[in-house]
């Protein structure tokens, strides 16, 4: 009986100390949390993670499609990827509230050739669709207010 107590008690002390290590180390549900929000931002993004594996030319063929499904949408986006500046640019503000264009990233700092060549095929067939609609290309005259106003 005695044996027992004490592998009873041993079992109990190394539980309590490894349950208080991981606390110590991690609060307790920061990972999961962590892991919600990154499994948010990557269903948003499902759509044209198709581009990751894929070669430079064949995202860039797939990105054209999808832009022009998108359009078709009146879902007016420009693809971008890597480390965005936390505050959108004046030029961006401006697509936005005047044409419903939205900078949209779809990876992080890590891509791949097929991310670069989906967002460069993307970004190419939405900008001619947008200059054919509005009949001017609307870019070039975000950049030049964004000028202006410096």
């Amino acid at each position: 009986m005695k044996k027992i107590l004490i592998l009873a008690y041993s079992v109990f002390l190394l539980g309590y100390a490894l349950f208080a290590l991981a606390e110590k180390t991690q609060p307790l549900g920061t990972e999961i949390k962590n892991l919600a929000e990154e499994a948010k931002y990557h269903a948003k993004l499902d759509r044209y993670n198709v581009f990751y594996p894929l070669g430079e030319n064949k995202a860039y063929k797939r990105g054209e499609a999808f832009a022009v499904e998108d359009f078709e949408n009146g879902n007016y986006r420009v693809l971008v990827y890597g480390l965005r500046p936390s505050n959108t640019t004046l030029s961006e503000e401006y697509l936005r509230q005047n044409y419903g264009i939205e900078f949209y990233p779809i990876a992080r700092c890590i891509v791949s050739d097929g991310i670069i060549g989906g967002a460069k095929g993307y970004n190419a067939k939405m900008k001619s669709l947008l200059k054919e609609k509005y009949g001017k290309d609307v870019f070039k005259e975000a950049e030049t207010v964004e000028r202006e106003s410096e």
